[in-house]
């Protein structure tokens, strides 16, 4: 979680656990990791589609555990925003790529050690920023990829 830019909580959690501690947060906005929606049709959404035309490289939300997660997300989803919380679907591995920071860079601008899960969080994190401060881009539609990152 940020609070402009900086970071003040960082933890895994189980999703029940989670929506209610965003819940009692109340923040502006929430970035999800994770797809949140299901193709109309087929295996991709247009989401992937056009990430792909951009280099990007999403996985489907119907390849293998990618359900269980688009599912997750979903159903976190259907749960913030039906309280009011402003919620977008965001891949750190984009972001990361067209607005060309290094995840090394990330870990130095945390000053910690951390997994690559953890520095998606904190990308993740750091891209619903950029979405606040309007330096984004939307594909397909629904992803959220910053072109530049705030903070780092």
């Amino acid at each position: 979680m940020l609070d402009d830019c900086s970071l003040i909580e960082m933890a895994e959690m189980g999703t029940d656990l989670l929506i209610d501690y965003v819940m009692s947060c109340s923040p502006s906005l929430v970035a999800i990791d994770a797809p949140l929606s299901m193709p109309k049709e087929g295996l991709l959404r247009e989401v992937e589609k056009e990430a792909f035309r951009l280099g990007l490289r999403l996985l489907p939300p119907l390849l293998g555990g990618m359900r269980a997660l688009t599912l997750i997300g979903m159903a976190v989803r259907r749960s913030l925003e039906g309280s009011g919380i402003k919620v977008v679907e965001v891949h750190p591995s984009s972001t990361l790529r067209l607005a060309n920071v290094p995840p090394d860079r990330i870990a130095r601008w945390a000053d910690m050690d951390l997994s690559g899960d953890q520095i998606d969080s904190i990308v993740a994190a750091l891209t619903g920023l950029a979405y606040l401060l309007n330096d984004y881009i939307v594909v397909g539609g629904e992803l959220i990829v910053a072109t530049r990152l705030p903070c780092v």
